[in-house]
């Protein structure tokens, strides 16, 4: 093999972007086509001049690479899917929530889940898995639940068991912590993060602050004053 080109061309582009209909030189985008060389080796080729092509979300680009042999004789045929492929860039993250408990519209909680539930909402890729951060406020310390269910001082990291669909825009996730975890009148916080589907590396979304919540399930208490108990009042009521 004697030379390896690659072709990127920008089929699909936000109307913002400056890429749209133009092919990658190998330094910028610009209108007319280009075949910037490819390195190649032994059994392989690669291409890293990609310095400033700048990706755009949802965008998508036709890449087609063709083949010279030392004697002259140049690819002119490209097979869909081998030497000629369509990729859509998937750079935006997803986005988990928290329905159950019902956050952040009902920060006081009057019941003890077994589960904790919510969404995972994604642009493109679709749903991959969801990971949530519970944490306990104590006496003036910080517990975190463990993937054993345990609370323990140091940060937990777990991934929830169920998401359905998965791949989809919109998936559904939940995990079951038992209604032991929870203890009345505590203060609360979950943080949850998604990751979505794209490929090589899903995006992962950022863990933010979480929804902070009070578990309540100690009803109150009245008192009578007035009149007083087992006593005669002289009082028009």
């Amino acid at each position: 093999m004697d030379k390896i080109q690659i072709r990127i061309f920008a089929s699909s582009a936000p109307a913002a972007s400056e890429q749209q209909g133009r092919y990658w030189t190998g330094s910028e985008w610009a209108l007319g086509v280009s075949w910037p060389d490819c390195e190649v080796y032994l059994t392989s080729w690669s291409f890293a001049n990609l310095s400033g092509v700048n990706w755009q979300n949802e965008a998508i680009y036709i890449m087609t690479v063709r083949a010279r042999d030392i004697a002259g004789n140049e690819q002119s045929n490209f097979i869909i899917g081998q030497s000629t492929i369509n990729v859509r860039f998937d750079t935006q993250s997803p986005n988990a929530t928290v329905t159950q408990p019902n956050l952040p519209s009902q920060p006081y909680v009057n019941q003890l889940y077994s589960k904790l539930q919510g969404q995972l909402l994604d642009n493109l890729a679709g749903a991959s898995s969801v990971y949530f951060i519970l944490s306990k406020f104590e006496d003036g310390t910080t517990y975190y639940l463990s993937p054993a269910l345990v609370w323990e001082t140091f940060v937990s990291t777990i991934m929830a068991e169920v998401l359905e669909p998965k791949g989809a825009l919109v998936a559904d996730w939940e995990h079951t912590v038992g209604v032991g975890v929870w203890t009345s009148d505590r203060k609360y916080n979950v943080r949850v993060r998604g990751v979505d589907a794209a490929v090589p590396v899903g995006n992962v979304e950022t863990w933010g602050v979480g929804y902070d919540f009070w578990v309540d399930t100690t009803p109150p208490s009245v008192a009578i004053t007035t009149p007083v108990p087992e006593g005669l009042s002289t009082r028009v009521m």
